[in-house]
């Protein structure tokens, strides 16, 4: 886990909002406060007569959901690229939001392949992202989801500097 203050927040909003940096994720949850609070779950809805893909012994396309414990289990989330309109839509205007918090999540498998890694997937079943704007600053923290309690911090590590370096290449300027 790395918290990385972002030293330009115009900047990166432009990256979070309007540009295509973080469309490879998935969006778990977001919330943004203004005079008013949205909240936009990204987990997909089955209406009740359709049966999910887990129901149908379909694949999730490696796509993880919470259990009543908060570990992530199978379900599927919508890509942040479907929803980020939508939270454009509640951001933009003459009113700063008060606090944006955003949770994005990528499959352990999806990271692999963008990582050229030829690895099963254990004990860790993907990679978050959570990032908080408290109205003047943006932080973002970095996550691990484990299936069950490991030493091994490979993958861990590997996330970490992944957001680092991934950031660096984007031009997003950070401390931490």
């Amino acid at each position: 886990m790395t918290a990385l203050e972002i030293k330009d927040t115009k900047g990166f909003m432009n990256h979070l909002f309007l540009r295509d940096t973080f469309e490879f994720m998935h969006l778990v949850e977001a919330v943004v406060i203004k005079s008013y609070t949205v909240t936009m779950e990204g987990r997909k809805n089955f209406p009740s007569e359709e049966k999910s893909p887990e129901e149908e012994g379909a694949g999730t396309d490696g796509m993880e959901g919470q259990d009543g414990e908060g570990r992530v289990e199978k379900a599927e989330y919508l890509s942040y690229a479907a929803l980020r309109p939508l939270l454009l839509e509640h951001i933009k205007g003459k009113e700063t939001p008060y606090q944006i918090r955003i949770v994005l999540f990528l499959p352990f498998q999806e990271f692999c392949t963008m990582k050229k890694w030829e690895k099963e997937e254990g004990d860790v079943s993907g990679f978050f992202l959570n990032i908080r704007f408290d109205g003047h600053k943006v932080q973002c923290v970095t996550g691990t989801n484990y299936r069950a309690f490991s030493l091994d911090k490979e993958e861990e590590k590997a996330w970490d500097l992944f957001v680092r370096n991934y950031f660096s290449e984007k031009g997003i300027e950070f401390e931490g």
